[in-house]
């Protein structure tokens, strides 16, 4: 999604800074709803639906460039097999990130902060099982 917004393909050219936090919340809209189908599944049934969607993600990205709507007509969204060109190198306030090496201290960074921020929520005053209990056991009898 952030190739689509961030490249000249869909004739937009939306900055890092915008692109990003709207694929953040288009991702936690879809994902929940992904997930409730595989949900009720167990076992090997799980793989095989997670082997599913995995292939059916490669196959809809290798033939989402030739899609008629109707009344839209025609849409390449994705490219095809050539993917998509001219993405513009992730920049976020001057800072552009155009190797690989400064792609990967940029995940790590993204990672490592979502995590200090999950570890907080969990040991706020309502967050995590260990605030619960422990105001359960505290409580006079």
């Amino acid at each position: 999604m952030y190739g689509i917004l961030a490249s000249g393909h869909s004739g937009h050219h939306w900055p890092a800074e915008l692109a990003i936090p709207v694929v953040i919340a288009g991702g936690a809209v879809l994902g929940p709803s992904r997930g409730s189908a595989v949900s009720p599944s167990r076992g090997d049934y799980l793989a095989i639906v997670t082997l599913f969607f995995g292939q059916a993600f490669v196959v809809f990205v290798n033939n989402a460039n030739r899609i008629n709507f109707p009344f839209i007509g025609h849409t390449d969204l994705t490219g095809g097999a050539n993917g998509l060109d001219n993405i513009d190198p992730l920049n976020l306030f001057g800072w552009t990130v155009t190797t690989t090496k400064e792609y990967y201290f940029f995940t790590l960074g993204a990672f490592v902060l979502v995590m200090v921020l999950l570890y907080f929520v969990n040991e706020s005053r309502t967050g995590g099982p260990g605030v619960r209990s422990a105001r359960i056991h505290s409580q006079p009898k």
